[in-house]
């Protein structure tokens, strides 16, 4: 059932505007003769020219899996039909590209970590942690392995490397969800591959591998099992529960940064100089007791209390904040805050004035801009006013909210309802400003291919 609608969608826009109340050569005689022009060139002599690159269509690439696997500076691999497959869609090539975890015919995939390239300026590259066993039995059976595989952004394999016999991941037991785990946690930063997993004497490992050689540069072991929670931060490191903390890693030399307290998951942002956790599989229910940690040095950073929604912008680093509201609510009770990548507020509406427009939660932010749904629909709005986005039309429906992105891509979702999936499309704008027009938010999606 969708909410009533006594507002008009232009009512948001109005209601946060009224708050603000804020020298050529010469052929005549006498002049120098002017030299004959060269003769043609002779076709056949004519060396061949390089040709342009191809242009690629960088708009409305329709992901052929809602569900992302990894997503990275230039790569973003999503799940294929089995275990063993994922399809690349890379920045630089204009179609995506199925890969396939091959094994030999007495040898299964049980399970498949997947991460790609986080850093900017490196080598774009995927890399999958492997569990391989054998279906072989008797005196033919030979103990399960886990397996590094390294792929460029064109697909290609570059490699694949069987990892030291104590490394042995979590095998599948009967009951469990998901198979075989050949790592807890897994991501690459600028070259080196940092995951967690079991070892063989039953105790757990953080581990960080070269990606390019494929070889161990450190590692450090601990008694207590981790979970499968970590998160790449913007200034380098890798956060990750390890030994009931959550710890900041370097990847170039595994050194620990800081400590701080445990998380169940933790969610990185972009540029965001923060990443978020929750402290327990209870505060699932809702992003109420969300926490916002530095990460630079751990600290549980300072927010306002009792926001029923957040968003946070991975382009610009900037956060917001929604409080319910209603009638009796005082008017200096914060409604919407908007604050800048640093802390320092942007822009703000109180609760009488953002229950006046409307707002009932906060979908997402991109490029400073905001998502927010409203008694009338969905609507844009600028982060730095409150006013309706150039280029979005009054009353017009917004299909796609921005999930992931990066300076260089977004992925926009499209809310398949109760009983449908989600749609994913991939907008690719390497090197330009994005803009709202680039993501074409009023435009149904495209077909699945």
């Amino acid at each position: 059932m969708q909410p009533a609608r006594p507002l008009t969608i232009t009512a948001l826009a109005l209601a946060l505007a009224a708050a603000l109340s804020l020298p050529s050569c010469s052929s005549s005689s006498g002049e120098p003769a002017q030299p004959a022009p060269p003769a043609a060139a002779d076709p056949s002599t004519t060396a061949p020219q390089p040709t342009a690159e191809p242009v690629i269509a960088f708009t409305d690439v329709v992901l052929n899996s809602d569900v992302v696997e990894a997503f990275g500076a230039q790569i973003v691999l999503v799940r294929g039909d089995t275990r063993g497959m994922a399809t690349l869609y890379s920045l630089a090539q204009q179609n995506p590209v199925t890969l396939a975890l091959d094994v030999e015919p007495d040898e299964a995939v049980e399970g498949v970590s997947w991460a790609v390239e986080q850093e900017q300026d490196a080598e774009p590259l995927a890399v999958a942690l492997v569990y391989i066993t054998t279906e072989a039995s008797g005196l033919n059976a030979t103990a399960d392995r886990i397996q590094m595989r390294v792929y460029d952004d064109t697909g290609t394999e570059l490699s694949r490397t069987d990892l030291p016999s104590d490394i042995t991941g979590t095998p599948y037991e009967p009951g469990d969800l998901g198979g075989a785990k050949p790592s807890r946690y897994l991501t690459v930063m600028n070259g080196t591959a940092v995951f967690t997993t079991e070892l063989a004497d039953d105790t757990y490992a953080v581990l960080g591998y070269d990606v390019a050689s494929t070889t161990e540069k450190w590692r450090t072991v601990g008694p207590e099992e981790p979970e499968r929670t970590g998160a790449p931060l913007a200034n380098g490191w890798v956060a990750l529960d390890w030994q009931d903390a959550l710890a900041a890693f370097d990847p170039a030399t595994g050194n620990a940064q800081w400590r701080s307290e445990q998380m169940s998951s933790v969610y990185a942002h972009g540029v965001a100089p923060f990443l978020t956790g929750y402290t327990s599989p209870a505060a699932w229910s809702g992003p109420d007791p969300v926490e916002f940690i530095d990460g630079a040095t751990g600290a549980i950073m300072s927010i306002p209390d009792g926001f029923t929604n957040y968003g946070v912008d991975r382009i610009t680093g900037e956060s917001a904040f929604l409080w319910f509201a209603s009638d009796s609510s005082p008017a200096d009770k914060p409604g919407l805050l908007v604050r800048s990548a640093e802390g320092a507020g942007v822009f703000s509406l109180d609760a009488q004035k953002t229950g006046a427009a409307g707002v009932q939660d906060i979908l997402a932010m991109w490029n400073g801009l905001i998502w927010v749904e409203t008694s009338a629909g969905k609507d844009v709005v600028l982060a730095a006013t409150g006013a309706r986005a150039p280029g979005i039309s009054g009353g017009g429906e917004v299909y796609r909210i921005p999930e992931y992105a990066t300076p260089d891509w977004t992925i926009t979702t499209v809310d398949g309802g109760t009983f449908g999936g989600d749609t994913r499309i991939l907008t690719r704008h390497p090197g330009a400003d994005p803009s709202l027009e680039t993501l074409n938010v009023q435009t149904a999606p495209p077909s699945t291919p």
